[in-house]
């Protein structure tokens, strides 16, 4: 009707507003009847409200559990329904939200809605997301430090759990690098990589094996020389507190000490070893001095009538030290000239004053005593007829000089004495002293 003023009156069994209008809101099925009345006139009809309440059936479910591997899962809703339509929230829905599988990167519950959309039902549920994230705790020990004696050490990981996998790098392995213990020949950080096959999660770190290859400094020296008076020299090593051994061809003593004692000339190894086990070694080379001195020995004056000593001259004059020997010696014998008295052999030892070596010589000296030959004229006599007389002497030594002495005190009457001829005037017995100036006899 539309002239006048119309009144509506619904009846119904699930009426929710709107009963006195011309447009009532139910939330039930069946018949709903209305009056619609205008004037006094009245008009009643139905309508019949029909279901179409169809609720999508839906399975939620995680296939996959959130570990150190997996770090997106997928969270399904199944449904043989439709057509219909997803919602997905939670705590972290990283892709997919409106549709079947949603993206999760966090554990938590996941809430879903699908809705039919031909009926406008929609079906809820939950999917609730697990995570596995448990690392792995690990401790690892060296075996030792490396040293020249020690040349390998082992380092072992220790893992809270299992299964485990385990990767080592570092310069020096030489085995195990895919196990919990490796080996190594070298010092430095060996890291490791621990994994835990069940959830893919990994623990990193490091151990340091330490190395001391550090040679020691060894010192060998020889302040001497093998001479004739140091037949032995020692051989001085260092550092001190190390272990010490000698080797060399002449070595009497100390092999296995600091200092030792070589007897030849030669070259001399010190092989030194440190606290870590590291040896090296250092050289001296011991040398010779046994060369003999000169000497000489010669006659400097001769044993004479006049001179009734003589001198003996020796060599060199330096460096050396001397000792005469003889059976005429007299005075001083150990300098470099000696006095004999005597003819006879003489013997000059010359000791270096550098190395202690000796030599002799010899000298044999004689001496001078023979005397010059002489002669002189058969006795005189004089007389009245014959007052003087002529005294005539001779020598067949040359450079003789010629004395005459008479009965008295000076010179013969009337001669000069060192003429060979003498003139005198008196009897006696006269001397003629004939003198070979070479040696005084």
């Amino acid at each position: 009707y539309t002239n006048g003023a119309t009144t509506f009156t619904w009846t119904g069994p699930s009426i929710v507003s709107g009963s006195n209008t011309g447009t009532v809101s139910v939330n039930g099925t069946g018949i709903y009847s209305y009056t619609a009345t205008v004037a006094g006139c009245s008009s009643t009809g139905t309508v019949q409200i029909q279901s179409n309440a169809v609720y999508p059936s839906v399975t939620g479910t995680a296939p996959t559990t959130l570990n150190c591997t997996n770090t997106t899962v997928q969270a399904i809703a199944t449904t043989t329904s439709t057509p219909v339509t997803y919602n997905w929230s939670g705590p972290s829905v990283t892709g997919g939200a409106s549709t079947a599988s949603a993206s999760v990167n966090a554990p938590g519950t996941y809430n879903y809605t699908v809705t039919n959309t031909s009926s406008g039902c929609s079906t809820t549920g939950t999917v609730a997301v697990s995570q596995n994230t448990s690392v792995v705790t690990a401790s690892t020990t060296a075996s030792s430090s490396l040293n020249c004696t020690t040349t390998t050490a082992q380092i072992i990981a220790t893992a809270t759990a299992s299964p485990v996998s385990y990767v080592w790098s570092g310069t020096g392995i030489t085995s195990g690098a895919g196990t919990a213990t490796i080996n190594v020949n070298q010092g430095g950080t060996f890291n490791y990589t621990i994994t835990n096959t069940s959830n893919g999660c990994r623990t990193t770190g490091s151990q340091a094996v330490s190395q001391n290859t550090a040679l020691p400094s060894p010192t060998a020296t020889s302040p001497n020389s093998i001479t004739c008076t140091t037949t032995t020299v020692a051989l001085n090593g260092g550092p001190a507190a190390l272990t010490y051994t000698w080797s060399g061809a002449g070595i009497s003593g100390g092999i296995n000490s600091q200092n030792a004692v070589a007897t030849a000339a030669g070259t001399y190894t010190l092989a030194v070893t440190g606290a870590n086990g590291c040896t090296n070694t250092a050289v001296t080379t011991v040398g010779t001095n046994t060369t003999p001195p000169s000497a000489t020995a010669s006659l400097a004056t001769a044993i004479t009538c006049t001179s009734t000593s003589a001198t003996l001259q020796g060599g060199p004059l330096a460096g050396v030290t001397y000792s005469w020997s003889g059976v005429g010696l007299t005075g001083a014998t150990n300098q470099s000239t000696a006095t004999i008295t005597a003819p006879g052999t003489y013997t000059l030892v010359t000791t270096s004053t550098a190395n202690g070596c000796t030599n002799t010589a010899v000298v044999t000296p004689t001496a001078n005593l023979t005397p010059p030959q002489v002669s002189v004229v058969p006795d005189l006599t004089i007389n009245c007829l014959t007052p003087t007389a002529l005294l005539e002497g001779s020598s067949s030594t040359p450079g003789v000089t010629y004395a005459w002495t008479g009965p008295t005190a000076g010179n013969p009457a009337g001669s000069t004495p060192t003429n060979s001829t003498s003139v005198v005037n008196a009897a006696g017995n006269y001397t003629l002293t004939v003198t070979n100036p070479v040696n005084g006899c």
